[in-house]
């Protein structure tokens, strides 16, 4: 698994002007040094189904990364913090996350 980096990562975010979560990952990702899309579904006339659609849910933030749909913030805070972890731990990691997305 190649290690993500602000060179050679997409970030496309689905979000509204009043999400707090919206807000804090932008903020975050920003802070880390990452550049992103962001497309406000209000600005933009897109329905929470057509945002599913393209995204894994029908919440806001939606964070897709290389084309990836990865969840929320939470889900962003997770992925991005595999990142700086031991490569069997992340292994794991990432095993454990794929198991539970499934579910």
């Amino acid at each position: 698994m190649e290690k993500r980096t602000p060179n050679n990562t997409s970030i496309k975010m689905y979000t509204t002007s009043w999400c707090g979560p919206c807000k804090m990952a932008k903020k975050f990702l920003t802070e880390k040094g990452y550049s992103f899309e962001e497309i406000d579904i209000e600005e933009n006339n897109i329905t929470r189904d057509e945002m599913a659609s393209l995204s894994k849910g029908h919440t806001v933030p939606q964070i897709l990364i290389n084309d990836l749909p990865i969840g929320g913030f939470e889900d962003l805070i997770l992925l991005l913090s595999l990142i700086h972890i031991s490569e069997p731990t992340r292994l794991l990691s990432i095993a454990y996350a794929g198991f539970c997305l499934k579910k």
